[in-house]
């Protein structure tokens, strides 16, 4: 299934959290690195564009 949001926190699986500032988002997509080691498994390119595209329409500041 690969790397989803989770916006609810309540889906199964492993999970990690990005806080609702424009910089949290910002780092986890210009460093994906992060996000890879929290979470164990490698992002591709479509998840990255997913979290970019989420950000740009729900994390306004």
């Amino acid at each position: 299934m690969g790397v989803i949001i989770d916006p609810t926190g309540k889906q199964n699986g492993r999970g990690a959290y990005l806080c609702d500032q424009l910089i949290c988002w910002d780092k986890a997509i210009k460093a994906p690195g992060l996000l890879n080691q929290a979470l164990n498994t490698e992002l591709n390119a479509a998840e990255i564009e997913r979290l970019a595209a989420y950000k740009i329409k729900n994390i306004t500041n």
